[in-house]
C-alpha cells in the first residue's frame, strides 16, 4: 500500500499523531489532546475537521460516542508505509551526499546509527530499493545510487559463459550470468539493464 497522495500534509501529520499518540497511551485521541501534542499550531475546531475527514476515508473510528478517535486497520497500514518511506529516504538521502563512497550495508547502517534491533528492517529497505533499481550493488557488495537504469559498455566473455561489461566512467565491471549473456561476443558493444549483481 503506497502512501494515499490525496491526503493533504495535514492531515497525514494528524494521523501519525493520533497513531503515535494511541500507540503511547492506549486511550482514543481527541481534538483537544493533538492541539497540546503537535506542533500544527491549529485550533480544536480545525483538527477537528481533519479528524472527521480522516474518519468518512475510514483511516480513524469512533469506538463510542463519548470517545476521541482511534487508527483503523487501514490507518496502520498508511502509517507504517509513511514510516517506511521516510526511512527510504532517508537512506537515498545519505547515499546522495556528496562525501558518500560506495560502502557495505552494515557500513552505512553503522555511519547511519541504526539501532541493532532494526538491523533486519534496515537490510529489507536496502533490498527493496535494490529491487527498485534506486541503488545498485557492486561486486564488492557495496551501495551506491542508481544513475541510471541501462548502460553501455564492452562485453568481456569468461571461459566458463558468464561475463563483465566495462562502463566508461565506472571503476567496477558489470557481472553479467551465463543465462544473460545471451549470444554477446567477447569485445561486443551492449546494452544492459541492472537488476542485480553478483555476490561475492
Amino acid at each position: 500500500m503506497a502512501v494515499d497522495t490525496s491526503l493533504s500534509e495535514r492531515k497525514l501529520t494528524i494521523l501519525k499523531a493520533i497513531i503515535q499518540n494511541y500507540l503511547e497511551t492506549g486511550e482514543p485521541v481527541g481534538s483537544r489532546t493533538l492541539s497540546k501534542y503537535t506542533d500544527l499550531n491549529l485550533s480544536s475546531a480545525t483538527i477537528r475537521n481533519e479528524m472527521a475527514d480522516l474518519e468518512d476515508l475510514g483511516y480513524i473510528f469512533q469506538p463510542h460516542t463519548s470517545a476521541g478517535r482511534i487508527p483503523s486497520d487501514k490507518g496502520y497500514r498508511l502509517y507504517v508505509d509513511m514510516l517506511m518511506e521516510e526511512k527510504e529516504q532517508k537512506i537515498l538521502d545519505f547515499m546522495k551526499n556528496e562525501d558518500y563512497i560506495p560502502m557495505k550495508a552494515k557500513e552505512i547502517a553503522m555511519l547511519m546509527r541504526v539501532p541493532k534491533n532494526e538491523y533486519n528492517n534496515f537490510l529489507e529497505i536496502i533490498g527493496k530499493l535494490e529491487l527498485e533499481l534506486k541503488i545498485q550493488k557492486n561486486r564488492k557488495n557495496r551501495y551506491r545510487i542508481s544513475e541510471k537504469t541501462y548502460y553501455e559498455g564492452y562485453y568481456r566473455k569468461n571461459q566458463k559463459g558468464f561475463g563483465f561489461v566495462k562502463i566508461e566512467g565506472q571503476e567496477d565491471e558489470i557481472y553479467i550470468s551465463r543465462e544473460n549473456s545471451k549470444n554477446a561476443l567477447n569485445g561486443d558493444t551492449v546494452a544492459i539493464k541492472i537488476i542485480a549483481e553478483k555476490e561475492g
